[in-house]
């Protein structure tokens, strides 16, 4: 449904059809939260629906679409987990190629066109058998629609996007068969290969986000040392950074309700005249980032269980001194 400064579609919906030819229309949005819509039948047949927001919509009888035409770019929007893979006609599970990958594409505010644009991080790791495994990520593709198929013989026969980098070569072809699973081609490669893509609900795993539900709502960022295989598998695509070679631990970071610039640095810590923690020294910085909200990165290095190696430095955008 599209207004004056409303934009949405409903999902899992039901029609109720009332007395005197009024309709409902209950369902979710896609934030998963309830939204209903009142109308009627109209006498020549048509049908009126009105939006929460008062925009009136009428809808004519049509015939039903060509296949991928009850599909449209929002459908693209959310998290994407590779289920199989395709290549010269075999079908392979990612766990069978020791890879894993994740898509995921979010709606965000232009100014400069007055509505909404899709934007895509892609992310791939190869080689998860071995110690050093391989990762390709690319953030913040541009989205654009194409008015053909992925593929000859593809179900949805109207559309595809390109998912595409302005300052790059790197360029995906998608598209969707239902609304829960997407079919992926990299055209930069040196071997074509389909990727098939299932809907989850988050990038995170729901392990991960009952453990967050509980931490206070003001802190900067979440973190978790060596979580376990149901938190980490489902993350296996998110690359690592190597703070220590030859580390034993994983650190799990995630950003919490703002953006966080983060840095990892060597030195030594001053002890107070009470044995607490003083100001830390820093030699070298190691690393340093951004957390976007709820984003998870991976780091990788040996957490000693004494004197401290390296300390962690954040601070949000507005701020003047940084927190250790």
């Amino acid at each position: 449904m599209l207004g004056f400064g409303y934009a949405s579609y409903l999902i899992n919906a039901e029609w109720w059809l009332g007395a005197d030819n009024a309709l409902r229309l209950t369902g979710e949005d896609t934030d998963g939260e309830s939204v209903t819509m009142d109308g009627r039948i109209e006498k020549e047949g048509s049908v009126m629906l009105e939006t929460p927001y008062g925009n009136r919509f009428y809808f004519e009888p049509a015939e039903r679409p060509a296949s991928g035409g009850e599909l449209c770019m929002a459908d693209l929007e959310g998290a994407w987990r590779m289920s199989a893979g395709e290549a010269e006609g075999d079908e392979f599970s990612p766990e069978e190629m020791h890879m894993a990958s994740l898509l995921n594409i979010e709606r965000w505010w232009s100014d400069d066109e007055g509505g909404y644009n899709l934007h895509a991080d892609y992310y791939n790791a190869r080689l998860l058998d071995m110690d050093a495994p391989e990762y390709k990520t690319e953030k913040n593709l541009l989205t654009e629609k194409l008015d053909e198929p992925l593929m000859y013989g593809f179900p949805n026969e109207l559309w595809s996007a390109r998912l595409y980098a302005e300052e790059s070569d790197t360029e995906f072809r998608v598209s969707l068969t239902d609304r829960n699973t997407l079919y992926l081609q990299q055209y930069d490669a040196p071997a074509a290969c389909t990727a098939i893509y299932t809907r989850e609900e988050s990038l995170m795993p729901e392990t991960l986000t009952q453990t967050m539900a509980d931490e206070p709502d003001d802190a900067l960022m979440f973190y978790w040392r060596d979580p376990p295989a149901e938190v980490a598998k489902p993350l296996a695509a998110l690359p690592v950074t190597v703070l220590e070679n030859g580390g034993e631990n994983r650190l799990l970071l995630i950003g919490r309700w703002y953006e966080t610039d983060i840095q990892f640095c060597t030195g030594s810590a001053e002890q107070n005249a009470d044995g607490t923690l003083g100001e830390w020294i820093t030699d070298t910085v190691l690393y340093e980032g951004t957390l976007r909200i709820d984003e998870p990165q991976w780091f990788s290095l040996s957490i000693p269980e004494k004197n401290a190696r390296l300390c962690l430095f954040m601070k949000r955008p507005w701020d003047e001194s940084w927190f250790t």
